[in-house]
């Protein structure tokens, strides 16, 4: 039996591409959740939208409600609550947990992590109750941005508090995170807090009370928390080697029979040269199939890949992949249409980043994969759109 660990895409995608190979290998799918794989990426827009995505599992594959406590890879066991499973390969596809830290005062019921359909449902469930129609957001990445767009697009005005001195800070550079701050704050109702943080936090009459570090009173209807996920290794026996993630090598290998795959697989990185998590939503898809490619037998390899994002919000179009900000190589800016950074090191493209129009998405995400060298009429290509 082939055990695949986890309830969202990398779990679907692994499962499919064993079953399109062979319909007669037995699989068995693990999700600690209560319905059939989803889209977790498309959690905000659940929101407002009201629609939900779901990959099919034939019910007989796959045990929902059911978190698994201990993997033993030696014996090849999973455990959960109330029985032990026995396994021939696993591939484990567990995700990542939302990071929700501790913060002085009493605030139980009116602080929310985003990773799950039930977060969503939860949070729903206290937007029917509003009293100020005004929410807080802890954390300026991704996730909080979709967050504030979805109650902004629900008639809710949002204050984001960042820790950070800039909004994005691990995809935007300064220059460009000001302007998409500014975007955002000049025409929508939001306001971000940029360096402070929460200081105390007390529920009261149908609300939060939230006080920063820096004094600024908040009266808010709840709170939510994306300052950052954490990959779900806790139930990994020790024999595996994990780092933030499961490390793997380029098969997505953890060990003899083990693969993983997608948010909790930490895979070679084509412009770091390191191991590092791609927790994004291609890249699982990617590594499933493969990861499931090889726990039937065959021999192929991941190729090393890149971070990236892309992120229409607020009206305006985000796009970054690999060294986005310029730690390591010549920087090259342009404030045409936007924002536009390229990072060029001995003449290979390490990374770019753009802001308003986005041009040229494959290309760029393909040059920096592949270290292709880049020549002038190709910069200004990127660029500007032309030669």
């Amino acid at each position: 039996m082939i055990a695949i660990i986890g309830g969202s895409i990398a779990a679907f995608y692994a499962y499919k591409t064993i079953k399109d190979i062979d319909k007669t290998i037995e699989v068995k799918v693990f999700s600690k959740e209560d319905r059939q794989p989803y889209a977790k990426m498309m959690l905000p827009y659940m929101l407002y939208n009201q629609t939900e995505s779901s990959f099919e599992i034939n019910p007989d594959d796959i045990v929902l409600n059911c978190e698994v406590k201990v993997i033993d890879t030696t014996s090849k066991t999973i455990k959960t609550h109330n029985y032990t499973y026995s396994f021939d390969k696993a591939i484990i596809a567990a995700g990542a947990d939302a990071y929700i830290p501790e913060y002085k005062g009493d605030y139980d019921g009116g602080l929310f992590g985003v990773r799950y359909a039930s977060d969503i449902k939860a949070i729903g469930e206290k937007l029917k109750k509003a009293r100020f129609r005004h929410i807080v957001v802890l954390g300026a990445g991704l996730v909080s941005l979709e967050m504030a767009f979805a109650f902004v697009k629900l008639g809710f005005s949002v204050s984001v508090v960042v820790s950070s001195s800039r909004i994005l800070s691990q995809i935007l550079p300064d220059r460009a995170a000001k302007l998409v701050q500014n975007h955002i704050e000049s025409l929508y109702p939001v306001k971000f807090y940029t360096s402070n943080d929460v200081e105390f936090m007390q529920k009261m009459d149908n609300g939060i009370y939230v006080k920063l570090k820096d004094g600024e009173e908040l009266n808010s209807d709840f709170v939510v928390v994306g300052k950052g996920v954490r990959p779900n290794t806790h139930f990994i026996d020790k024999t595996v080697k994990i780092n933030t993630g499961v490390i793997v090598d380029e098969f997505l290998k953890a060990k003899e029979d083990v693969f993983a795959a997608g948010d909790i697989a930490e895979s070679e990185d084509a412009i770091w040269n390191d191991k590092r998590l791609h927790a994004i939503w291609p890249v699982a898809i990617a590594q499933a199939k493969i990861a499931a490619k090889n726990a039937v037998g065959l021999n192929i390899k991941a190729e090393p890949e890149i971070s990236r994002n892309i992120l229409p919000i607020f009206g305006i179009d985000i796009f970054t992949g690999g060294d986005s900000i310029g730690f390591d190589g010549d920087v090259v800016e342009s404030e045409s249409d936007g924002f536009r950074m390229v990072v060029i090191k001995d003449g290979l493209l390490r990374g770019f980043c753009m802001v308003g129009q986005v041009r040229n998405y494959g290309g760029l995400v393909r040059l920096v994969k592949d270290r292709t060298g880049i020549r002038k009429y190709e910069l200004n290509y990127l660029l500007f759109g032309n030669v």
